[in-house]
């Protein structure tokens, strides 16, 4: 039954938080937020191993979902007024 509960992801999570945090071994609730967000867009932005998509591509499409996203809220508000 033990050898199904392994930390081992969690702690090399905690591990990267710790890292990014540079000399500061304990950050504060803030610090963590701040640096879960950025690891969060950094899963998003870094491309897969092996595969032949640019980061810089990845970051235009995400900026362009996020452009039209914006747009279609803005018209359904202007059609409901």
């Amino acid at each position: 039954m033990t050898k199904r509960i392994n930390q081992d992801k969690l702690e090399h999570f905690f591990g990267i938080v710790r890292q990014a945090c540079g000399s500061n071994q304990h950050p504060d609730p803030k610090q963590f937020v701040q640096i879960y967000r950025l690891l969060s867009c950094y899963s998003l932005i870094k491309p897969p191993r092996g595969s032949n998509v640019d980061g810089g591509e990845v970051i235009k499409t995400l900026l362009d979902i996020q452009i039209n996203n914006s747009e279609d809220i803005h018209k359904k508000f202007n059609y409901t007024i």
